[in-house]
């Protein structure tokens, strides 16, 4: 749903051009999430969660749409469900649960979840479990685990051969990732101008 926000892309799924209009722009997103589409039902929750687009703020209505999200394969839904858990939004917080809904969206690929795993793991002096986590997340191209994980070796948690490869891989998830065509588009240039 993030192609809706600007005039100069077309929405890929209709075609049209991008509105500036709140009740258009919301419309269209609803229609979408009527079809299942998880990610633009998780985008319609963070709109629920920030009150934005002429949505009245309502984290209850936000989770609801986050956990039917969710159940249709959006990790970034799920680990949005760990933070609303986390802070009391929506929900009174809960610490089990928020560990429970970031590990879906961890399992789901979303690695800032798995780096929060690791940074709890960690927070409870568990070093080797969260290094397990970061490592994982390094290996995907998560420039924060690698980060945390070289502390992982500092306290002696973690192997420094294994960090070794561990690092290849980061740099080869990285390389990978990257393209031209990767690093021109539209969508790439919207999301800077996001910020």
């Amino acid at each position: 749903a993030h192609w809706m926000i600007s005039d100069e892309l077309d929405c890929p799924f209709c075609r049209v051009v991008a509105t500036e209009d709140d009740k258009e722009y919301v419309k269209r997103i609803e229609k979408r999430a009527a079809t299942n589409d998880a990610e633009a039902i998780q985008f319609l929750a963070g709109l629920y969660t920030d009150g934005k687009k002429g949505l009245k703020q309502d984290h209850v209505k936000a989770m609801q749409l986050y956990m039917k999200a969710g159940k249709l394969g959006s990790a970034l839904a799920y680990r949005n469900v760990g933070a609303a858990f986390h802070d009391g939004r929506g929900v009174k917080k809960n610490a089990a649960k928020e560990k429970y809904y970031h590990e879906l969206a961890a399992i789901g690929g979303y690695m800032n979840s798995r780096h929060v795993l690791g940074e709890m793991e960690w927070n409870t002096r568990n070093f080797q479990r969260a290094c397990k986590h970061y490592a994982i997340g390094a290996e995907a191209g998560h420039s924060g685990c690698l980060s945390d994980l070289q502390d992982g070796v500092k306290v002696g948690a973690f192997d420094r051969n294994e960090y070794a490869r561990v690092l290849q891989s980061y740099k080869k998830s990285v390389e990978e990732s990257r393209s031209d065509q990767r690093e021109n588009s539209p969508l790439k240039q919207l999301m800077s101008m996001l910020g």
